[in-house]
């Protein structure tokens, strides 16, 4: 089962470059996921990263209270 799974959401553009052995990968995820572009993939793997990593949160969480 796929741990991300498509939604809609407002998209902004962005310009990014990717390997190409992380490409072609990425699109073979997509597929299998049935996710339906690779926008939606990057945001929500980001979204994860950034939940995740908890150096993140602290630093957020400190720059808060400053």
């Amino acid at each position: 089962m796929p741990l991300i799974k498509p939604i809609n959401i407002e998209m902004v553009r962005i310009k990014a470059k990717l390997p190409k052995s992380l490409d072609t990968e990425l699109e073979q995820y997509i597929q299998w996921a049935g996710i339906q572009d690779k926008e939606f993939f990057l945001t929500e793997a980001v979204k994860y990263l950034l939940k995740m990593d908890r150096d993140w949160k602290a630093y957020k969480g400190n720059k808060q209270t400053v």
